[in-house]
């Protein structure tokens, strides 16, 4: 959690028997390392005022954050856990997610449907285009004939304003 190791949970907590077991452990483990707040074990110890922790850890060599024996070299915890874990995969999900089905999907609609969407897309403002020149047409003629049309189509009735478009402009 925060990239917190054992050693800066045992520190803060003065767990006496955890930290003789880390510190001595064979071979050495790293006494300094950084959390996710660029904070080592010692300085853990020290915030919570643990005075059996802090003992122990500088008596083994630990030192806290801002002391020169801590070198930029300092073992960052979430570079090697979570952060690393994530690194390798990542070459992995990407290689799943080129060869998944919505991907190739999109190779396929950009391959084969793009280029002939934009000409059918001109197309279809072509018709719309005509569409509306004919619609205005029909708006001109309604408005000119003031709701009287001789034509057999039920729609547009039959010359005495009966029909759809005869009522609606009568």
């Amino acid at each position: 959690y925060d990239g917190r190791t054992a050693l800066h949970l045992a520190a803060a907590n003065e767990r006496v028997s955890v930290l003789e077991f880390l510190v001595s452990h064979q071979p050495p483990i790293n006494l300094n390392p950084l959390d996710r707040f660029e904070d080592t074990p010692l300085g853990d110890a020290v915030r919570h005022a643990k005075p059996t922790a802090i003992s122990m850890l500088e008596q083994a060599g630990a030192v806290r954050k801002g002391d020169p024996k801590l070198h930029v070299g300092a073992s960052r915890v979430s570079a090697t856990g979570t952060e690393r874990q994530k690194m390798l995969r990542k070459p992995a999900l990407l290689a799943l997610m080129e060869g998944s089905l919505e991907r190739r999907a999109l190779r396929w609609v950009e391959q084969h449907l793009q280029p002939s969407l934009s000409e059918k897309t001109q197309d279809m403002l072509d018709v719309v285009g005509r569409l509306r020149t004919a619609l205005q047409q029909l708006t001109d003629l309604i408005n000119n004939t003031h709701g009287t049309f001789s034509s057999p189509h039920p729609a547009l009735g039959h010359g005495d304003g009966d029909g759809a478009i005869g009522r609606l402009v009568s």
